[in-house]
């Protein structure tokens, strides 16, 4: 029989779990539960945690500690590693959780030194275009291309997650989130390949909604959200991205008609580099799995929300809620009405790459 911890459980002056032995949430101690409030009521977390990565389990019941990440679907606000290991003589599993003080000093470093090379092969796209002889198939050639816009994508994700994270992005710009959604929607669907499903935009006339971000974070956000529906629909459904103004807070969604997200992959959509294909087919390819992890830091950094309503089978909804700024001093609202189609590096263009025509490498 199990022995239950008593009064120096409780005391330890760091976080301390207790697992039973089908990695249920047994108890925190009081320094667990100031870090992470939101695990108490949540038994089954740490085991679905385990259960989307294949083997860590075994792992566990064979005698042996393990350390992964805690990115319980928007559990934690920083980056977080939770380690597990047996119980000496007692069923179940004890757990600590401690920073992870790595992220914001590697993640920088990383995008820096890749994003040279992938400027060089981009520089050289146009000499290699030049190579193809008149009736020679360009097809290696722009899936060259297409792979570079995805390594930028994914490099440019991961360095904003950091400066998000740091503290170091500047959102003192005021934004026209109605205009930017409206030039978003309107350049995407302008873009999109042949047999990709419309974007339906309800744009409202004479609709200012101000809100305290640069407009390209903004439109990363949207283009991650577009590109995520993007990556689940199929069979000719549409994608309807709405916007209300509430009383304080702009309200942004995007709804698809497609697959929907299984039931035991939706708690772990928006953790860091968790992808899953939607079909199971291979095709379309997952993604990084950056772009959702983004679309939560940066509403969580505004100091907004952002939720998702899924039915397998019949698709998702993703709401983003974002508190309406007030203009100080000197305020500009910016229309954010920029042509995305003129800049071949724009989010637009990043975001979709998977899905929507890229600029002539040659």
């Amino acid at each position: 029989m199990a022995t239950q911890p008593g009064q120096a459980f409780e005391d330890l002056p760091y976080p301390l779990l207790l697992l039973g032995e089908d990695f249920a949430l047994l108890q925190l101690n009081r320094a667990a539960r100031e870090m992470l409030p939101a695990l108490e009521g949540q038994p089954t977390v740490i085991r679905e945690l385990l259960g989307a990565q294949p083997g860590l389990a075994g792992l566990l019941r064979s005698g042996k500690g393990i350390s992964v990440p805690l990115l319980a679907g928007g559990m934690v606000e920083r980056p977080l590693r939770l380690s597990l290991f047996p119980r000496s003589g007692e069923p179940g599993y004890w757990g600590t959780v401690a920073s992870e003080q790595t992220e914001n000093v590697l993640a920088p470093n990383l995008t820096a030194h890749l994003r040279e090379p992938i400027a060089e092969i981009f520089a050289l796209l146009p000499l290699l275009a030049k190579q193809i002889e008149p009736g020679q198939d360009p097809k290696v050639l722009l899936q060259l291309n297409r792979h570079c816009y995805q390594l930028l994508r994914d490099t440019s994700l991961l360095s904003q997650l950091s400066r998000l994270r740091s503290s170091l992005q500047d959102n003192r710009q005021l934004c026209d989130l109605a205009a930017l959604t409206d030039s978003v929607c309107h350049a995407a669907q302008e873009l999109l390949l042949p047999g990709q499903p419309p974007v339906q935009w309800n744009g409202a006339a004479h609709l200012e909604l101000p809100v305290r971000c640069s407009g390209d974070l903004l439109a990363t956000m949207l283009g991650a959200l577009l590109s995520n529906a993007l990556r689940f629909t199929r069979d000719g459904n549409r994608i309807e991205v709405t916007l209300t103004a509430l009383s304080d807070r702009a309200l942004l969604r995007v709804r698809d008609h497609g697959t929907g997200i299984r039931p035991e992959v939706l708690p772990h959509i928006f953790a860091p580099f968790f992808s899953a294909d939607p079909y199971e087919d291979r095709a379309p390819s997952p993604g990084a799995g950056l772009g959702l992890t983004f679309v939560q830091a940066l509403a969580g950094r505004l100091g907004g929300t952002v939720s998702v309503e899924s039915v397998f089978g019949e698709g998702s909804l993703f709401a983003v809620s974002l508190p309406l700024a007030a203009p100080m001093g000197n305020d500009l609202l910016r229309s954010s009405s920029t042509d995305y189609l003129l800049n071949r590096y724009s989010p637009i263009f990043l975001q979709l790459a998977d899905f929507c025509r890229l600029p002539d490498p040659g």
